[in-house]
């Protein structure tokens, strides 16, 4: 489709097949359009050139995106602005020639305004023509095209995914928030009072036990209350499927060399990620003893996804109260 726009504006353009034209409709259809917007700068390309272009590289671009293509938005913006404004450029130095002196202004102008108002960035418009120009001398010019072809297109952007403040913004949202976790440490969070399951307990008690309190997790302790593993409602209930409802679930239970367990000192987005890691929802909370020149340890706790949620909302609440 691309060759097709360019025959047509070869034949209908260039009847005389010169060489420059075809450059100057070759660069404006094909690719991003670099070469074309220098041509426009250095007013090297006719009116009936950039008229062309200015209608073609719409078609094109709409063709190119529309049918899975990469092109870009940008260039191809800025190249049908300054298509347009060196036509109208070259409309105004017929009627009036002093305004012909330098070239590069319509097509410079004509670009920002096109793109300012198809990306709905105003701003980003007018600091690419001092940026460009290397001056502010044509900042005034430049705003009185910018403001009206911005306010024609209204809403409607290039960028259907922008949004109207920074802060709203997926990629920029976590530079507006505040990481309530930061800091905060598992002793400040779990819970001290954690309900625990004997180790000589069987498989039927257990299960008795743990459909009564509630939760899913529990310590398995030694008489002497020291963690010898952990076990799951799940993993009672399959053992009872198994016919061992009288088994020991000391002898059932994952051991303590396995169990994935949190310290007081540790940080509670590092619990978050241990628990998503692993897929867990509470850990048993251990304190490191010394005991007859040996570190042992020693269960104080639980902590669980809730009682995680439950310190961020205390603390959400605090925030929003020294705020108001």
């Amino acid at each position: 489709m691309l060759g097709i726009l360019f025959i047509i504006g070869y034949l209908i353009v260039n009847p005389r097949h010169e060489v420059e034209k075809g450059i100057g409709i070759a660069s404006g259809i094909s690719g991003g359009g670099y070469g074309f917007i220098q041509l426009t700068f250095y007013g090297e390309l006719t009116l009936s050139v950039l008229a062309f272009i200015a209608v073609a590289k719409i078609a094109a671009t709409a063709l190119t995106l529309g049918s899975g293509g990469s092109g870009g938005s940008f260039i191809p913006s800025l190249t049908m602005g300054a298509a347009l404004g060196g036509a109208i450029g070259q409309i105004l130095s017929f009627f009036f020639p002093e305004t012909g002196g330098n070239p590069w202004i319509f097509p410079l102008i004509g670009a920002a305004a096109f793109f300012g108002a198809a990306a709905n960035a105003p701003l980003t418009a007018l600091f690419i023509v001092c940026e460009i120009s290397g001056s502010y001398t044509l900042f005034v010019p430049a705003l009185l095209a910018i403001i009206p072809a911005y306010s024609l297109v209204g809403k409607w952007t290039i960028y259907p995914e922008q949004y109207d403040v920074r802060k709203e913004s997926p990629a920029h949202r976590r530079e507006f928030m505040v990481d309530i976790l930061e800091g905060i440490k598992v002793k400040d969070a779990y819970m001290k009072d954690a309900l625990t399951i004997p180790a000589d307990k069987t498989v039927k008690e257990g299960l008795y036990f743990a459909e009564k309190a509630g939760h899913m997790t529990y310590p398995v302790v030694d008489k002497d209350g020291k963690m010898v593993g952990i076990t799951t409602i799940m993993a009672l209930e399959k053992q009872r499927e198994e016919g061992a409802d009288y088994r020991k679930i000391g002898l059932i239970c994952v051991k303590e060399q396995d169990v994935i367990v949190a310290y007081p000192d540790e940080f509670l987005e590092d619990i978050l990620h241990k628990m998503d890691t692993y897929n867990i929802g509470r850990l048993p909370v251990m304190k490191k003893a010394r005991e007859e020149g040996e570190v042992s340890e020693e269960l104080i706790g639980i902590i669980s996804r809730s009682d995680i949620i439950r310190e961020h909302c205390r603390r959400w609440s605090r925030i929003k109260g020294e705020s108001s």
